[in-house]
């Protein structure tokens, strides 16, 4: 073991920059660089480029490793967890380095950092929501309140909805016009964006149709939810033929989207045959207006929980 394993006083941080070879990572192990990632307390967290022998020969390696001063020593672990918020851009240049120093090719190594890329793209859109969440409290009790009005017709939530994409979840970044973003025949209402740049469809009805109606003993979707459903499924059917010439003309990616109904209101009645009809659709969800309201109010418990970086 090295002479740096008990002297508290180290930056290790420094060490890897200026004596790599020296870190305390155990003996037999060469270590090419890397960076430090954290320091908090009597804690430190690194990620190494080392040579790891196998045999006769050498092979680039990733190491995670942690340590923590205790008894006059560096108490080494090798797994930790790790905030990709806190370190996508270091670990974007190790991944670099990485790719550098091995075998993969260099379009893949640029294809690991476009992802964490993107994945801290995701991030900084969480972080920014966390901070309107006094915003979108109020516009849940404004929902609340156009819910609750009975004169509330398809037309107003249309027009409350359509800046209100994160109602529908956190996946969700935007809504889209569609007949303003596609010229296909068949036309719905919205488009939603998710974060990860696809799109699903999204069609909103009247908050007065009954999602179900009683026939005998059992309960059938009623005539509105057919026609919505019928609808929605006739417009994915439509976006899965012109797939092509839709990217072509927007730039758009709608690849096999979601297809979602709002449509009535939540009764205690409709709970069962609704989450049966939901279990059983392909890729098509039915929602009433109270289901869009639960949704918001768990969206925002969720950015809650969101850490800032560290």
């Amino acid at each position: 073991m090295n002479s740096h394993k008990g002297d508290e006083s180290i930056d290790l941080h420094e060490l890897l920059v200026d004596a790599p070879e020296d870190f305390p990572v155990g003996d037999g192990i060469e270590v090419v660089g890397g960076r430090t990632l954290y320091k908090g307390g009597d804690w430190w967290k690194a990620v190494l480029l080392i040579n790891a022998k196998y045999g006769q020969s050498e092979k680039p390696q990733l190491r995670f490793y942690a340590w923590k001063f205790k008894k006059g020593r560096f108490a080494m672990q090798q797994k930790f967890n790790m905030s990709m918020s806190s370190y996508v851009y270091d670990m974007i240049d190790i991944l670099n380095a990485f790719a550098d120093s091995s075998d993969i090719p260099r379009t893949r190594g640029k294809d690991y950092s476009q992802r964490i890329t993107e994945m801290q793209r995701k991030i900084d859109t969480l972080e920014k929501r966390k901070s309107k969440i006094p915003e979108f409290k109020k516009r849940i009790k404004e929902f609340e309140t156009i819910l609750d009005n009975p004169k509330t017709n398809e037309h107003d939530l249309h027009s409350f909805l359509k800046k209100e994409a994160w109602m529908f979840g956190v996946p969700y970044s935007r809504m889209a016009k569609s007949e303003k973003e596609i010229t296909i025949k068949s036309r719905n209402d919205f488009l939603l964006k998710r974060l990860d740049g696809y799109y699903d469809v999204l069609e909103l009805k009247s908050p007065k149709s009954r999602l179900f109606v009683t026939k005998g003993s059992k309960k059938v979707l009623s005539k509105d939810s057919k026609d919505a459903i019928s609808q929605v499924v006739g417009y994915l059917s439509d976006i899965r033929k012109h797939y092509l010439s839709i990217k072509e003309q927007t730039g758009m990616d709608i690849f096999f989207p979601k297809g979602i109904v709002v449509i009535g209101r939540s009764n205690e009645s409709d709970r069962d045959p609704l989450k049966s009809h939901n279990e059983f659709f392909h890729n098509l969800e039915m929602w009433t207006y109270d289901d869009v309201l639960t949704s918001a109010k768990q969206t925002i418990e969720i950015y809650k929980r969101v850490k800032p970086r560290e």
